[in-house]
């Protein structure tokens, strides 16, 4: 492995035509980057792009069609996400040491978590369905 070069890496799940395909797209750039995607259900979608040093993203998905966007840049940002249900959605963008664990059961939640300049820490639970949590640090 060359460290400091751009590795990508892609999944899908190929399965029967009537069932709708998974995917996880995992963009990195830097050094000693971790990305976990974890996927149970159908039409789960995961993007993660890392960029710089030391980043942790730990995802799990199960029911139906909930997507995760994720952008982690500086050093050393941890993103812990879970999502149980149908139809939730996360976009998190993290820079300088940030941190977030953030959890969605139930249908139809959403949560937009923006981290940025600092070591931040954001934990938030989303329980039931349509519930909407839109958070900035700075």
């Amino acid at each position: 492995m060359l460290l400091g070069a751009p590795w990508s890496a892609g999944a899908a799940d190929l399965g029967r035509p009537d069932i709708l395909l998974s995917t996880s797209s995992i963009l990195q750039f830097g050094e000693a980057n971790v990305a976990r995607s974890s996927q149970v259900g159908e039409g789960h979608r995961v993007r993660v792009q890392q960029t710089g040093n030391g980043h942790v993203a730990d995802i799990w998905q199960a029911g139906q069609g909930n997507a995760i966007d994720l952008t982690q840049s500086g050093l050393a940002n941890t993103l812990l996400a879970m999502q149980s249900g149908d139809h939730n959605l996360m976009v998190v963008s993290q820079l300088g040491g940030a941190s977030a664990s953030l959890s969605q059961t139930g249908s139809n939640n959403s949560i937009s978590l923006s981290q940025a300049a600092g070591h931040h820490m954001a934990y938030i639970s989303q329980s039931g369905n349509g519930n909407t949590a839109s958070i900035s640090q700075r």
